[in-house]
């Protein structure tokens, strides 16, 4: 039996002077993750692609349309504070994934209802299905082309607990030849707690211990049971906060007269409908201290570079340990943070297996290659 867990967020500067499960997963190392959230990182894991090659990069891009979001046009004369509270924008949304029939994650988080017309949302379809992602071809395409049992637990279905448990049930059923977990919750943990440097000791052996039982019981049914455990990203403690969207906000430029704005915690893009609204926020960008804009050659670099504009015109990128806050993605500035650009420390990912890596691994996009040796082995 094959087992490949993605813990999200599981970074290396948080293991490498950490033990976790060391006597099991003898071969341990920090790879380079890749520009940007979860939302092109894990794509990229399971395409072995970059973004800019399997489409997925930010949740939202430009995109009016085909946005799913395209019916709420008739609500924008409507401040947000007409529909206010979570109930409207559950609506919203509820509705709005309902009518473009996507199956992958959908959330709105706070962006202003006036912009969700503007933008489409990149995981259309479950990427942790075949024919999941919008270029390329997954893990998951691979497994089911070759007529390989498995199955796959994501947050969608269970929480993480949960989903131990049916891995669980499902070993010693024994029908599946590849189990594929995906666990977000510590993700979630250290946005909260990153600055708790016990609580993390403690929330690890609560991990160390579930993964620690499932490769015990698989090793029990099949001695030759191998086990690859790995995240996305790592996450950096925040130190500072800044309020850019008030400092953009203060040039009077009109939206989405003027241009369209999509603030991330650590990053922010721009579409712009005059050169004057985009000379104006230039200035306004070259004047920070904690950040700086994306050139061509940094994008393509990156591998996050669309010839389209989709994810942004412009981008501005925010140094590591600081965030743009309120956002929004959220009001407030979380304790830990990731979505920085990949040489941050705390950006870099975690590979760990019970079994030697014989491929150079330049960043996260050659785990996928891994799998590969792993379940052709």
């Amino acid at each position: 039996m094959k087992i490949v867990i993605l813990i999200d967020a599981l970074g290396w500067e948080l293991l490498k002077d950490r033990q976790f499960l060391n006597d099991i997963l003898v071969h341990r190392r920090g790879v380079r993750s890749v520009y940007g959230f979860s939302a092109g990182a894990i794509p990229s894991i399971l395409t072995g692609l970059y973004p800019q090659e399997h489409k997925h990069w930010g949740l939202f891009y430009y995109s009016p349309e085909n946005s799913p979001f395209r019916w709420t046009r008739g609500f924008a004369p409507f401040s947000d504070k007409s529909f206010p509270g979570r109930v409207w924008r559950h609506l919203v949304e509820k509705i709005s994934r309902r009518r473009a029939r996507y199956s992958g994650y959908f959330e709105t988080y706070l962006v202003p209802m006036q912009l969700l017309p503007f933008f489409d949302i990149c995981e259309n379809k479950d990427i942790y299905k075949p024919d999941g992602v919008r270029a390329g071809n997954t893990i998951f395409d691979w497994i089911s082309n070759r007529g390989i049992p498995w199955r796959t637990y994501t947050y969608r279905e269970m929480n993480d607990s949960q989903i131990i448990e049916a891995a669980h049930k499902d070993i010693d059923e024994g029908s599946s030849k590849v189990l594929f977990l995906y666990l977000c919750e510590f993700d979630a943990f250290l946005h909260r707690h990153r600055h708790d440097e016990s609580a993390i000791t403690n929330k690890l052996a609560e991990y160390e211990e579930a993964v620690r039982s499932l490769y015990e019981h698989a090793n029990g049914k099949d001695t030759e049971s191998k086990l690859l455990v790995c995240s996305d990203h790592g996450m950096t403690t925040v130190h500072q906060e800044h309020d850019l969207v008030s400092r953009v906000d203060s040039l009077g430029l009109r939206v989405p007269q003027d241009m369209i704005p999509m603030y991330d915690p650590t990053m922010a893009r721009f579409w712009f409908k005059t050169m004057r609204a985009r000379e104006q926020v230039v200035q306004v960008l070259s004047e920070t201290s904690y950040g700086h804009i994306l050139t061509e050659d940094e994008l393509r670099g990156y591998g996050v570079f669309f010839e389209d504009g989709r994810y942004g015109e412009l981008i501005y990128a925010v140094d590591g340990g600081c965030v743009i806050a309120p956002s929004y993605m959220g009001r407030s500035a979380p304790q830990g943070m990731h979505g920085y650009l990949p040489e941050d420390p705390g950006m870099t990912a975690s590979l760990l297996t019970d079994f030697p890596v014989k491929r150079e691994l330049k960043d996260i996009a050659c785990f996928r290659g891994v799998m590969e040796d792993m379940l052709e082995d």
